[in-house]
């Protein structure tokens, strides 16, 4: 199933389910390479590092596949 949620907190990583009352803790989330921060750093000129996925920040509304009977989300990508 397909469920929509929208990012309570980071750090601990939180979703808020839509329709539910409870709020998802990390240990219910599995996280893609689409929603993970991500760096790397610049080689040549004047060097640095590029942001290439912000990741995920409070206030994100995210889509996310249910599975285990409910118990776990598949968090697959930021919404608009």
């Amino acid at each position: 199933d397909i469920a929509f949620g929208t990012v309570q907190s980071v750090s601990p990583l939180s979703i808020q389910i839509d329709g539910s009352a409870q709020a998802m803790p990390a240990s219910a989330l599995v996280l893609t390479s689409g929603v993970v921060a991500k760096t790397a750093s610049v080689r040549g000129g004047s060097g640095g590092t590029v942001v290439i996925n912000e990741g995920l920040a409070a206030g994100d509304r995210v889509v996310m596949l249910r599975v285990s009977k409910g118990n776990r989300f598949i968090v697959l990508s930021k919404t608009q």
